[in-house]
């Protein structure tokens, strides 16, 4: 999962930074927020360093299982079908 993830971030990564203007405005970025303009150059480096471990920590930091909601969606089914089509026309 954790490799997917990684494939992902960094594909997404180059693409977005084709353009020339693509590239500007991730130096700008990076130097408004105190970054240096080349710090999206460390990015697949930083990625790539990532572990498991790194992502449950920040997880449990950030994550309060306590306090979290789940909701499920899917299609209706059978007569809620038929009864929403009556409802919502």
């Amino acid at each position: 999962e954790l490799e997917r993830a990684r494939r992902y971030l960094l594909g997404s990564f180059e693409i977005g930074l084709q353009t020339n203007s693509a590239k500007a405005a991730t130096m700008a970025f990076g130097e408004r927020y105190g970054l240096g303009y080349s710090y999206f150059m460390e990015y697949p480096k930083r990625i790539s360093e990532v572990t498991t471990d790194d992502v449950l920590r920040v997880a449990r930091k950030y994550i309060n299982l306590d306090r979290y909601s789940l909701a499920v969606v899917s299609p209706p089914k059978g007569r809620e079908c038929i009864h929403m089509n009556e409802v919502h026309g």
